[in-house]
């Protein structure tokens, strides 16, 4: 039995399934999502106040719209039909164009503004996120060497940075997390090829899709610095286009060039440190265990390969830096919940497979 679990084709799925198996029971019940009814009156009024684009009555939400899920589900729905909603939602042009577009095709209503246009909206966000999900499984597979892309740790580690626990709460709402798990996954991979535009490309779409995303321009400085044979001249000018789009999306729609969030108008001196406070109740360990879930399986495991330093260091910590911004980002902007730290999650599997784990060192010289 002892020999079996030092085996990671062993290990490794025993986990991801044993992570599995602990998303099935909680991912869907909101144990770690903030309540809107009730604990939250006000942001709940606020959202019945966004929903009226959609004309329906107040009572059609109240079954409904009842945590910060459906709240940031608002946010993208007033959007995606065309209405004012709040920064920095309107800036993921990427994904609000994305729902607009597989709405018009998959549905016949006659405006996005009704009740069938709300439903329509709703479900085309599910094939995206469905997608996006059967998508980032299929880059995990292709980050594998090709003697491991069968084995069971390969697999267990593509389904765990598929299906995390942000994951499996995003999927039943118009967000955009889960396509931004993708980008982190293709991200990494290009990295780790050491393919430079790609990997500056991506993450330029990335930041439209959702902001977060700029926190990759970690891996993009990363490869800034190892590059030896790049005109100096071309690095930079690529290097800055994941900036560049950050800035100039904000600037086209006329917000702070600088906005984060709402609240955070940083080049007019305005900050907003609520979540902060509200991280810092019983010494931040919410905030750690909630971080801890996001990335899930995948990233304890990166973490006690880090420690072992199994593989090259110089390769594996540009990851733990992109990490390290993903909690300081969110320490300031965001609430906390698991879903913002999911990405990570297909972020650490890339990394995993890409290594071969699971493969003895004759496997891995083969590859």
């Amino acid at each position: 039995m002892r020999a079996a679990l030092r085996d990671p084709d062993v290990l490794i799925p025993a986990l991801c399934l044993a992570q599995l198996a602990f998303l099935v029971v909680f991912a869907n019940h909101f144990y770690l999502e903030r309540g809107m009814i009730g604990g939250n009156a006000d942001l709940y009024a606020y959202a019945r106040e966004r929903l009226s684009v959609f004309g329906l009555s107040p009572d059609f939400y109240d079954a409904q719209y009842q945590n910060a899920a459906y709240d940031d589900s608002i946010d993208y729905l007033v959007a995606i039909a065309g209405a004012e909603t709040r920064e920095p939602f309107r800036f993921r042009v990427i994904y609000i164009w994305l729902i607009q577009g597989l709405t018009a095709l998959t549905s016949d209503c006659e405006t996005i503004r009704s009740g069938c246009g709300l439903k329509a909206a709703a479900f085309a966000a599910k094939l995206v996120n469905w997608g996006g999900i059967v998508a980032t499984f299929a880059v995990l597979l292709a980050a594998a060497p090709v003697s491991r892309r069968g084995s069971p740790a390969t697999l267990a580690l593509a389904l765990a940075g598929a299906f995390s626990f942000g994951t499996l709460m995003t999927a039943p709402f118009v967000m955009a997390d889960i396509l931004c798990g993708l980008i982190f996954a293709l991200a990494a991979l290009f990295y780790l090829q050491h393919r430079f535009v790609a990997l500056v490309a991506t993450v330029a779409v990335g930041v439209l899709i959702k902001d977060i995303s700029i926190v990759l321009g970690i891996l993009v400085a990363a490869e800034l610095f190892r590059a030896k044979r790049r005109p100096l001249a071309l690095i930079l000018a690529v290097g800055v286009a994941p900036i560049a789009v950050f800035v100039g999306v904000r600037l086209l729609m006329g917000g702070d060039p600088l906005s984060l969030n709402y609240g955070w108008e940083v080049s007019r001196g305005e900050f907003e440190i609520r979540y902060l406070y509200y991280h810092a109740t019983d010494s931040f360990s919410p905030f750690l265990l909630k971080a801890i879930l996001g990335a899930g399986i995948a990233g304890i495991i990166y973490i006690v390969i880090l420690h072992h330093n199994r593989y090259k260091s110089n390769t594996l910590i540009p990851f733990a830096v992109v990490w390290i911004g993903m909690l300081f980002v969110n320490l300031f902007l965001a609430s906390g919940v698991v879903r913002v730290q999911s990405p990570l999650a297909a972020m650490f599997a890339t990394v995993l497979i890409w290594h071969g784990l699971g493969a003895n060192r004759a496997q891995r010289n083969a590859t």
